[in-house]
């Protein structure tokens, strides 16, 4: 009798142990799975936190709408030869990337107005730019009464090139555009890529179909002229182009 209570005892004994053990095993282990759960869920939100700096490090890193670009560059064309392709904004129509018309229709040697009309998908922007002209150095053009953009500012400011480079030139160019809806915001990257990055490469283009060649080209092209190859063999000397 005493032997069966003594069993019946520590079978009551050992039943809460086993069950406390399996509370504490089951409470370990949901504390494990919620501080997986939580390393997870701070991990998503470290890389997601993480992408949004790297798009804000191509888009609006200080908070604002307004985004900036600036390029400096030497070409192989006179501060003149620069100065008329850029204060020329009729032929735009012709070379600035997803410019569909340009026209304009007052101009002083210091001042110029002309409607603009930029497409890029899936929107197009029609709006009235207003030049300062300052030959040969500088032209200034911001955008007035624009639907899409709250300002557009571009800058182009030429200065003189190397001394050992004839006949050229340094552009700085510079664009600052902000849209005035947080809804078109995400196209800055399209304006951006498609736009603002070939503007550079479209103007020396122009200059080149206008001017011909860069004076860095020509100063190749004579180069490789003037170099001669000598080759000495025993009593002869032949010289090669």
């Amino acid at each position: 009798m005493k032997m069966t209570i003594a069993m019946t005892t520590k079978r009551i004994i050992q039943k809460p142990m086993l069950l406390y053990g399996s509370k504490f095993f089951l409470s370990w282990n949901t504390n494990l799975f919620r501080c997986y759960c939580r390393v997870k869920i701070c991990d998503k939100l470290v890389k997601s936190q993480q992408s949004i700096q790297k798009r804000n490090f191509f888009g609006f890193s200080d908070g604002s709408r307004t985004k900036e670009y600036s390029e400096t560059k030497v070409l192989g064309y006179t501060k003149e030869q620069l100065f008329d392709v850029v204060a020329n904004v009729d032929d735009y129509k012709y070379f600035v990337p997803w410019c569909r018309a340009s026209k304009v229709f007052e101009k002083t040697d210091t001042h110029a107005r002309a409607d603009i009309e930029v497409g890029f998908p899936p929107v197009s922007e029609k709006y009235t730019s207003v030049l300062t002209l300052v030959k040969p150095n500088l032209v200034k053009s911001e955008c007035m009464d624009g639907v899409l953009f709250n300002h557009l500012i571009c800058n182009w400011k030429i200065s003189n090139g190397p001394s050992d480079i004839p006949n050229s030139c340094t552009l700085n160019f510079y664009i600052s555009f902000e849209f005035k809806s947080l809804l078109h915001s995400h196209l800055s990257t399209v304006f951006f890529d498609e736009v603002v990055r070939k503007m550079m490469y479209a103007f020396e283009n122009r200059c080149a179909s206008v001017y011909g060649p860069s004076s860095f080209d020509r100063l190749t092209m004579n180069n490789r002229k003037k170099k001669k190859v000598v080759l000495h063999i025993p009593n002869k000397k032949n010289t090669v182009e």
